[in-house]
């Protein structure tokens, strides 16, 4: 059974995996969005997607599940291949 410290340490790793999930599915919201806008929302969204892939690029290295960082980074990987057509 694991410590109560090892459960806390769990529950936050997927709390912090959840953030990264969020992110990206923003992001490709946001993408979506800079397709469809013209001007200052087409930048603006374009922005925001940028954001929201350096975010989890500069977090995903502190995943510590396998399984859930090499997810993380297919999709991030997604994300970066659908704003290269922005």
């Amino acid at each position: 059974m694991p410590s109560k410290h090892e459960a806390i340490r769990n529950e936050a790793q997927d709390s912090f995996i959840q953030f990264l999930n969020v992110e990206l599915k923003l992001g490709s919201t946001f993408v979506q969005s800079a397709v469809l806008a013209h001007g200052e929302d087409h930048e603006h969204a374009k922005d925001s997607a940028i954001l929201a892939a350096e975010t989890v690029e500069r977090f995903k290295s502190h995943i510590v599940k396998v399984k859930a960082r090499n997810e993380i980074g297919r999709r991030l990987t997604s994300l970066k291949k659908m704003l290269a057509t922005l």
